[in-house]
């Protein structure tokens, strides 16, 4: 019965995958989605808490040491994940399919860049209330992204919201500021 469920799940994932890889191949939607994705490189954050700490360094200072326990929380937790469950990337399974962008490591389940993209969305927008649906919406759009440039499954996309989401709870904890 469990292996039914898993294989079910997995099938409508690969669905679900090939449903939205297959929008791909329109030269501004791939531009799109691609600085979508490049918008969630970690080096990015860095800046946006340096920026905010110098700006406003009443709420740059307890984001920034939020942001780097939340980082410090996802980070080990998604490498363990990565490498215990080692799920292969979808272009690795299915002959046809090629990535548009370059993984950045081996392994698919969670996404890394999902993760990083709900955790600032998490963090952010809880400094800045008014910015929930855009900071989130920027989060989903960097989860799809993965998808649709050929890099991640959904429930790749799926892991990495969660564990974005829980990371930034837990930098909030660690930093006092729950």
């Amino acid at each position: 019965m469990i292996k039914s469920i898993v294989e079910n799940t997995m099938q409508l994932d690969v669905k679900l995958f090939l449903t939205i890889f297959r929008l791909n191949g329109q030269v501004a939607l791939d531009s799109v989605m691609k600085l979508a994705t490049k918008s969630a490189d970690g080096y990015y954050y860095v800046l946006m808490f340096t920026f905010l700490w110098v700006i406003i360094p009443s709420l740059g200072g307890p984001l920034l040491l939020a942001g780097i326990l939340g980082f410090a929380f996802e980070l080990p937790i998604q490498h363990i994940i990565k490498h215990l469950t080692r799920r292969h990337r979808p272009f690795q399974h299915m002959p046809n399919i090629k990535f548009l962008l370059p993984p950045p490591d081996q392994f698919s389940f969670p996404s890394g860049h999902t993760a990083g993209a709900f955790l600032m969305a998490g963090l952010l927008s809880s400094v800045f209330p008014m910015m929930f649906i855009p900071l989130y919406l920027w989060a989903a759009a960097v989860g799809f992204s993965r998808i649709y440039l050929g890099v991640h499954y959904p429930s790749d996309v799926l892991a990495g919201a969660v564990l974005g989401i829980m990371s930034a709870t837990a930098g909030f904890a660690f930093a006092g500021m729950l």
